[in-house]
């Protein structure tokens, strides 16, 4: 089955056809969603730097760092953390950082000219640079306050601005001073043109480190392509620097490892100071994750911390179909209609072609597809039957067959489905609908009609005007907060299904639409959004066409591992101690289920897999093996 169920982290030991609508329009082209990878070399310097001072003050401020009470309120720069921040602290700062709270001096509190901290002095007279690096979180309340940071290199008797923070938000700054000082300083200013009531802004990780030429030093300072984009042939560039003082000649080699891989090497001259971007040729990316490792490898290099970069791509297409259903074959009904995958299975609603009782199918989303358990709809639920389908993700459904919402929940172990209560909507039927779980609205929508939010109180909190869309299947996006609408409108495959983002806080649409290659002639059914599955955040979209089909469809990839809010049905997880490179999994199952265990390392990438096949209700354990280096890991149960 296609799902996550459950994960925990470990220490490392070692330590047709028939539709319910028809409509004939043409649609503009995909507009994609992209999702960018990280470069994980992002913090390393390029150049040898050489620590003079670093602070993250965990143990406290120090001593030798100067604090100044700008206002005499007793209210002074701290080490901690602060709630003031409103979420903005800075980034990697461990267990708390530095901070001035304006909030903490209260409303009373005079105007500051200038809440103080000072680094202490640093010599870097022996360098030709100086940089000064250091992580910094603001939380803005209007234009009377702000927060500044400064450098000094003649001891404090003048300062020079690195940058000046108006707004929210956190991150990492640094500044690169030519020139051989004695005396540098660094310091944290907040202040206040006019007297105000504030928030708070912080400081950590601070460095001043000096940098001096080397006779021999080469490196690598950027990799072409990383991040997300499309498959197929692309050109891999990397971009090496000369930062020694001698011209020199040495090899260059490049290592892409994913679905295809190779190797490259090349040998390049290139004078003192000079870059140079050597271009390896194309490669065939075909779709799937990659890792590009390029690295140089000159005899005598002084410095070898910038030797090598390792950057991610991810070649992927959005509206991208990944895998497919023929539910029409699985179920022996040509009346399907709506889609929703809940706990590792796809839940579909069906006509029963044309007969009542109307039906619903739970069906193994392994390989095909197999049909576990048919249910009846209940009997008010005529004609078409139930439309499209929602979950709250963990037991419950929703679904609509009349102007009521209709509450259902299955008992994946015992093989039995409960109708509930009904609740009202604001459409007959409530046709596409699409739930909220952080606060249990609804979306629905009814061919070309108004568009609506609702609860199971109030079936109108809010309407908006449809451009037109013949509306059936509708899902709701945690990441961006947005609706997307599945509706029955001609796309350039050649059938009636269009995927249409809207914005629920502004009432409009994007101008993000999706589409995807399906059955000609086909009409969009129900559809549903689901988070990681197999490395992407898909929709599961039904088109009833000649044979009815449920679609797997790429929306975007997913960095690394990603935690969603799921029922948990697998439980009792225990991980050994890694001894001699194997380490024993153990986990219950409260009923039979297919299983797949992975292992991935702290950056999110697998490094140990195992299709255990299906497994009855109980205990079970496991061992694994080839876990020889120390570290992180992360176990996930599917």
């Amino acid at each position: 089955m296609l799902k996550k169920l459950s994960m925990i982290l470990i220490g490392a030991g070692i330590l047709m056809a028939k539709v319910d609508k028809v409509k004939n329009e043409v649609s503009p082209t995909l507009k994609p969603v992209v999702k960018s990878a990280t470069n994980v070399n992002a913090n390393v310097d390029t150049k040898s730097w050489t620590p003079l001072l670093t602070e993250d003050f965990e143990a406290g401020i120090p001593g030798d760092w100067q604090v100044i009470d700008g206002n005499g309120d007793g209210v002074m720069w701290v080490a901690g953390t602060t709630g003031d921040l409103g979420g903005n602290d800075p980034p990697d700062y461990g267990t708390q950082y530095a901070y001035y709270s304006d909030d903490d001096a209260g409303s009373g509190s005079p105007q500051t000219p200038g809440e103080e901290l000072i680094s202490p002095s640093v010599d870097a007279s022996s360098y030709t640079q100086v940089k000064i690096k250091y992580a910094w979180g603001y939380r803005d309340i209007g234009s009377n306050d702000w927060y500044k940071v400064e450098y000094s290199t003649d001891g404090g008797s003048t300062w020079n601005l690195i940058n000046e923070y108006t707004a929210d938000g956190s991150g990492w700054d640094s500044i690169v001073v030519s020139g051989s000082y004695s005396d540098v300083k660094v310091r944290f200013v907040y202040y206040e043109t006019g007297q105000t009531w504030a928030w708070a802004c912080a400081a950590d990780n601070v460095s001043i480190e000096g940098w001096q030429s080397l006779t021999h030093d080469v490196g690598v300072t950027a990799v072409s392509p990383s991040g997300t984009g499309l498959p197929g042939g692309i050109n891999v560039v990397v971009t090496v620097g000369n930062f020694g003082l001698n011209d020199e000649t040495f090899p260059v080699y490049v290592d892409i490892v994913g679905p295809n891989s190779g190797s490259f090497d090349t040998t390049v001259t290139l004078a003192s100071g000079g870059t140079m971007d050597i271009d390896f040729g194309t490669f065939n990316f075909v779709e799937g994750d990659y890792t590009i490792t390029a690295y140089t490898a000159l005899t005598g290099d002084q410095y070898t911390g910038n030797d090598t970069m390792e950057v991610n791509y991810c070649a992927f297409v959005t509206g991208q179909v990944i895998k497919s259903w023929d539910v029409q074959a699985l179920t022996g009904d040509n009346h399907c209609l709506g889609v929703e995958f809940l706990n590792g299975y796809l839940i579909v609603s069906g006509g029963n072609s044309g007969s009542d009782p109307n039906k619903v199918y739970v069906i193994d989303t392994t390989g095909s597809g197999s049909l576990v358990y048919t249910f009846d709809q209940p009997s008010w639920s005529t004609s078409w039957g139930w439309r499209d389908l929602c979950s709250d993700q963990y037991d419950t459904l929703y679904a609509s067959v009349n102007n009521n919402v209709d509450v259902f929940v299955i008992d994946f172990s015992g093989g039995t489905m409960n109708v509930v209560y009904s609740f009202a909507g604001p459409e007959n039927p409530n046709r596409a609908l699409a739930y909220r779980p952080s606060d249990g609205h609804f979306f629905t929508a009814n061919w070309s009609g108004p568009l609506y939010e609702f609860d199971k109180t109030n079936s109108n909190i809010n309407s908006w005007s449809n451009p037109g869309y013949d509306m059936y299947g509708a899902c709701y996006d945690t990441v961006t907060s947005h609706v997307w609408w599945f509706a029955q409108e001609m796309n350039s495959y050649g059938w009636y299904g269009k995927i249409y983002e809207f914005d629920p806080t502004t009432g409009t649409f994007t101008g993000n639409e999706i589409e995807f290659s399906g059955p000609s002639g086909g009409y969009a059914g129900g559809i549903d959004l689901e988070y990681n599955v197999d490395g992407y955040d898909v929709f599961f979209a039904l088109a009833q066409t000649t044979t009815d089909q449920v679609y797997m469809v790429a929306l975007r990839s997913v960095t690394g591992i990603e935690e969603r809010h799921e029922r948990q049905i697998v439980s009792g997880i225990k991980v050994s101690s890694i001894s001699k490179g194997k380490v024993s999994i153990r986990f219950v199952l409260p009923y039979k289920a297919k299983v797949k265990v992975n292992v991935y390392d702290i950056s999110g990438r697998i490094i140990l897999s195992k299709n255990l096949g299906k497994l009855a209700s109980g205990n079970h354990k496991l061992t694994l093996g080839n876990l020889s280096k120390s570290g992180l890991y992360i176990v996930e149960v599917n």
